[in-house]
């Protein structure tokens, strides 16, 4: 069975071109990614020449996946984790944001997220339902919606997180049968795992 056979890819990378397509002349930094795994953790580093961050994956099994676009995949003993970044498109003070400007730029993310993906499944309501939570010090935004029937996947949780100037954005399908709160305290364990530094 093909590992996608199940699942209703998220469609992230196709945000991606959208979300960029925005683009007010401004170019950024460009993150080039890096895997280490060990017995029991894989580390992800993305770099440019002047910044990185990193996140730690740690499970009992883990695999990984062929990347599709833009997007990276691990299977983490029960869970799909899907994380890949998305570059902003407009000038700012990233370095610099508050929370509130945080929320705002992760906010907007959401709602371009949200209106490729009810486009595309032709659908007007998903249900969805959004939470910001603080892990480590660092906001992240928090949400879910419900597929339509007929996905096996019953429901797709996010959560996302501003990187200099990138959105960091970490996705799990929720299967019939899986717990939603299950997954959320997958990712949030991800979450809190993020580390920026210099090269």
């Amino acid at each position: 069975m093909r590992f996608y056979s199940t699942l209703l890819l998220p469609l992230t990378f196709f945000l991606f071109l959208t979300f960029s397509a925005v683009s007010q002349g401004y170019k950024a930094e460009t993150f080039h990614l890096a895997t280490q795994k060990s017995a029991k953790a894989f580390i992800v580093k993305y770099k440019s020449d002047l910044h990185s961050f990193s996140i730690t994956v740690e499970g009992n099994r883990i695999v990984e996946q062929p990347p599709h676009g833009q997007q990276n995949y691990l299977s983490v003993d029960n869970n799909v984790l899907q994380f890949l970044v998305v570059p902003f498109p407009v000038k700012a003070d990233y370095l610099n944001f508050d929370d509130e400007k945080k929320k705002e730029f992760l906010s907007e993310y959401e709602e371009y997220e949200m209106s490729y993906i009810k486009d595309a499944l032709k659908v007007t309501d998903l249900n969805e339902k959004l939470q910001f939570i603080d892990l480590n010090g660092r906001l992240f935004l928090f949400w879910f919606y419900d597929m339509p029937g007929r996905y096996q996947v019953r429901q797709q949780c996010y959560l996302i997180t501003v990187c200099y100037d990138q959105m960091l954005v970490l996705n799990a399908p929720v299967s019939t049968g899986e717990d939603m709160l299950a997954k959320k305290d997958f990712l949030c364990t991800v979450g809190k795992s993020l580390k920026l530094s210099k090269p």
